[in-house]
């Protein structure tokens, strides 16, 4: 796929997280999950965060290797309808998501190196693919097929700074607030 390709499909990209993530997402940038593990530390302040082992998935080595290899990412939905889909179940589960929207053309010169493609729903568990297709599930943009992917990640994660162009904080009654970008 071709970058022009890219930005018919996804003409938009969306980032959902849990209420009050996008204060610190504009000042930090998308951090991965290990990069949260990692600056979490012995912070006892915040809720614990631990890096999961093979121990966490019952011996399990691939499952294992699997979730490391998720948590290097930043997650973007491609499509509105899965995003509005999460954002209904957190939204009503916890009171409220915050909904960053992105810019397609501004990741791309931003951080087009590290971005993956995927044609699936990588993150569960539930479904570890087997190392030999797990190698496949993540493609670069020049890649991946002249289609819309079901997701978007970038290894290693980026600066929120002029690739954000909106964010909101979603309610379960329905009602949004627009937030300072």
């Amino acid at each position: 796929m071709t970058p022009d390709q890219f930005k018919k499909w996804c003409p938009g990209l969306w980032h959902v997280a849990p209420t009050g993530t996008w204060e610190q997402i504009r000042e930090h940038g998308f951090k991965t999950a290990a990069q949260l593990i990692a600056d979490a530390g012995d912070d006892t302040s915040r809720p614990p965060l631990r890096r999961r082992n093979v121990d966490d998935f019952g011996g399990d080595e691939a499952a294992a290797k699997w979730v490391e290899q998720l948590n290097t990412r930043v997650y973007l939905y491609a499509s509105r309808a899965p995003m509005d889909k999460m954002l209904a179940k957190y939204a009503t589960a916890e009171g409220s998501q915050d909904v960053l929207i992105l810019s397609t053309q501004r990741l791309l010169d931003a951080v087009r190196p590290s971005m993956q493609l995927s044609s699936q729903n990588s993150s569960a568990v539930v479904r570890v693919p087997a190392p030999e297709k797990a190698a496949d599930m993540f493609l670069p943009i020049a890649r991946f097929p002249d289609k819309r992917p079901a997701e978007v990640t970038v290894v290693d994660g980026f600066d929120a700074k002029g690739i954000v162009i909106r964010a909101e904080r979603h309610y379960a009654d329905g009602h949004y607030d627009v937030l300072t970008v």
